[in-house]
C-alpha cells in the first residue's frame, strides 16, 4: 500500500529525471498531508488555545489538507505539474498563514526554509521554476522576519509551549533537510545502479552485434571504422531448398525453423572462436582471422566448415533433411563500421564476392573453393576437382570439393 502511494502516477524505475522528480514529490505530499493532520489535532487537544484563535488554526491547516490531498489525486492522474504547483503554493501559504496567527516566538517562520529547498528536488526539469520557486520561498522568509522586528505579535502560546515549539521547529527543520539531502543521495545511488545495469545490458548487446575490439572504438567516439587485412578467410553457407520447402508455411513458422539453426551454428562459431558476419534469409556468412588476426584462420575456418556440413544433417528443416551449400574463399579484406545508425560489422572486398560467388555456383553438400585457394590447402585437405565454373564478373573459374582433412601430424606451411 504505501509503496503504490509513493509511486502515484509513476513507474518504479526513477532512473529518469522527471520521475525521480514526481517521486519526491509524491514523498513531500505524505509528508505535508500527516504535518496538517498533526497540527489540527494538536491544535483540538490544546486546552490553552483560545476558541477563535482554534478556529483559524483549523481553517489554515484544514484548507491546506484538502489542497495537499487535491494534488495527490493529481499524482494518481499523472497530473504532475499541477500537483507540483498546489503544493508549493498551498505549503508557503500554510507557513506564512500559521506564522502570522502564532507569532515570532514559536519560530514557525522557518520552515520557509525547507520550502527553499524542495523545488530543487521535484522541479530537476523544469528549472525556471525551480529558482522561482526557491526564491520565492526566501524572499517570503526574509519579509516575515523584517515584520517580526518591526511590529510585535502578541503570543497566543504561553511561554513554556511557546519555547517547547520554538525548539521542535529548530530541531525538526535541520532534520528534515538532513532527510531530504539522505533522501537524495539514496536516490541518486539507486538511479546510478539502475544506469549501471542499463549501461552493462546495451554494453552486452553492442558486443552481441559487433566485436570486442570494434565496439570497443565506438564506444570511444570513433567516427570511422575501417581496417585493412592482408589475409583473412569468409565462408558464406545456404540451406539447399529453402525457397521450396517454406512455400506452405507460415513466417512465424520459417522464423522458428531458422532461429534453431541459427542457434546451432552460433555456438559452433564460438566453439571455432571465429567471427559471425551477418544473416541474410537463409544465408549465413563466417570470417576468420578478423578483427583479431589469426596465422591459422583458413584452417580453422574449413574444419568448422567440415565439422558444419557433416553435424547439420542431424538437423531437420521442415522435416526435411538438412543440407548446406558451402563457399570459401581467402585473401585481403577490408572490415569495418559505415553509417550513423543500425550498426553492424561487415566486410568487403574481391575476397569476400568470389567466397559468395562460390557458394552460389556450389553444390548441395559439397565446400566449393577456387583454384588459387585449392593450391594453399591441398598438402592439408583432400580435395576433388570439380572443373571449370561460370562466376558472375570473373569468367570461368576452375574450382574444388574439400572432403576431408588429411590424417597428418606434420604438414607444410603453406597456409
Amino acid at each position: 500500500m504505501i509503496k503504490k502511494v509513493l509511486y502515484a502516477g509513476i513507474s518504479e524505475d526513477i532512473s529518469d529525471l522527471s520521475t525521480k522528480a514526481n517521486y519526491f514529490k509524491n514523498r513531500i505530499l505524505i509528508i505535508t498531508i500527516f504535518a496538517s493532520i498533526f497540527f489540527i489535532i494538536q491544535t483540538y487537544i490544546n486546552p490553552t488555545v483560545e476558541a477563535h484563535i482554534q478556529y483559524k488554526a483549523y481553517v489554515f491547516n484544514g484548507i491546506p489538507l484538502i489542497l495537499y490531498c487535491l494534488a495527490f489525486y493529481g499524482s494518481f492522474r499523472e497530473k504532475h505539474f499541477i500537483s507540483k504547483l498546489i503544493l508549493l503554493i498551498t505549503a508557503n501559504g500554510q507557513i506564512t498563514a500559521a506564522s502570522l496567527l502564532m507569532g515570532r516566538n514559536t519560530g514557525f517562520d522557518l520552515y520557509l526554509i525547507i520550502l527553499c529547498v524542495i523545488p530543487y528536488t521535484i522541479f530537476i526539469v523544469e528549472r525556471r521554476l525551480k529558482y522561482i520557486f526557491s526564491l520565492f520561498s526566501l524572499l517570503l522568509l526574509v519579509a516575515m522576519e523584517v515584520y517580526f522586528h518591526l511590529w510585535y505579535i502578541k503570543p497566543i502560546m504561553p511561554p513554556i509551549q511557546a519555547t517547547i515549539g520554538y525548539l521542535t521547529t529548530v530541531t525538526l527543520v535541520p532534520t528534515i533537510l538532513l532527510l531530504i539531502i539522505y533522501d537524495l543521495q539514496k536516490t541518486n545511488i539507486r538511479i546510478e545502479q539502475s544506469l549501471m545495469k542499463e549501461r552493462k545490458k546495451s554494453e552486452n548487446l553492442l558486443m552481441n552485434i559487433l566485436p570486442v575490439k570494434v565496439s570497443e572504438e565506438l564506444k570511444s567516439g570513433k567516427q570511422v571504422i575501417a581496417d585493412d587485412y592482408e589475409d583473412a578467410s569468409v565462408l558464406f553457407a545456404d540451406i539447399v531448398g529453402f525457397t521450396k520447402s517454406t512455400a506452405n508455411v507460415t513466417a512465424v513458422q520459417v522464423a522458428n525453423e531458422l532461429n534453431n539453426i541459427y542457434f546451432f551454428i552460433d555456438d559452433l562459431i564460438d566453439k571455432f572462436k571465429l567471427e559471425k558476419i551477418k544473416t541474410i534469409g537463409d544465408s549465413y556468412m563466417v570470417a576468420s582471422g578478423l578483427p583479431q588476426n589469426d596465422s591459422n584462420h583458413l584452417e580453422n575456418l574449413i574444419d568448422f566448415a567440415l565439422y558444419l556440413r557433416e553435424e547439420i544433417k542431424k538437423l531437420k528443416f521442415m522435416n526435411r533433411e538438412l543440407q548446406l551449400r558451402i563457399g570459401i574463399n581467402a585473401g585481403p579484406v577490408v572490415a569495418g563500421v559505415l553509417g550513423k545508425r543500425k550498426y553492424i560489422y561487415d566486410i568487403w572486398g574481391e575476397t569476400v564476392n568470389i567466397a559468395s560467388r562460390m557458394e552460389s555456383s556450389g553444390v548441395e553438400g559439397q565446400i566449393q573453393i577456387s583454384s588459387m585457394l585449392y593450391e594453399r590447402v591441398r598438402r592439408k585437405y583432400h580435395c576433388e576437382k570439380r572443373g571449370e565454373v561460370y562466376i558472375k564478373g570473373i569468367g570461368e573459374v576452375e574450382t574444388y570439393f574439400i572432403i576431408y582433412k588429411k590424417s597428418c601430424t606434420v604438414c607444410s606451411s603453406s597456409f
